[in-house]
């Protein structure tokens, strides 16, 4: 699993824009000036250990952690021309965004961050505007395929 961490193509894929709108563009600008916001803000803000703030914040961390560990390997194992619908992808159309939510969002609750949940907050707003628009292309190119796959796999989790 670990060398679909360090593929170059995988890496290319992940990233690749070319499909954006000029607003998608925006937003993927916005989150990830907001996702480096929360990374740099981290480093200063203390966490509340040896409390259960603390260790609820870790557990969730941790789950978020390997959940986007097993996404990407989904991501990387599944063909380029297919949507992926294995492993997490069958829980969440997006898991990779959730898991990195959910591993911040234990950031938070392990330190008691209110201006951490703010960037938190602000944040998941950009990417669920981005996932708006990955949903959009995915329609565009695998059509009535996609459009099932939707009906059955919530956005995020559950009813969501």
């Amino acid at each position: 699993m670990m060398a679909t961490f360090v593929n170059k193509d995988l890496a290319s894929r992940m990233m690749d824009m070319s499909w954006y709108t000029p607003r998608d563009k925006k937003m993927a600008t916005a989150s990830l000036i907001s996702s480096y916001g929360m990374m740099i803000f981290t480093i200063w803000v203390p966490l509340k250990t040896g409390t259960p703030w603390f260790y609820a914040g870790l557990c969730l961390f941790i789950a978020g952690f390997t959940g986007n560990a097993i996404a990407k390997h989904n991501y990387a194992t599944t063909p380029k021309n297919e949507a992926v619908r294995k492993g997490m992808y069958r829980i969440s159309r997006n898991p990779l965004y959730l898991c990195f939510s959910l591993m911040f969002l234990g950031l938070i609750i392990a330190s008691l961050s209110l201006p951490l949940l703010f960037i938190w907050i602000i944040n998941t707003i950009f990417m669920h505007l981005i996932i708006l628009g990955e949903e959009r292309y995915c329609l565009e190119n695998y059509t009535e395929s996609y459009r099932e796959y939707m009906q059955k796999v919530p956005r995020y989790l559950l009813l969501l």
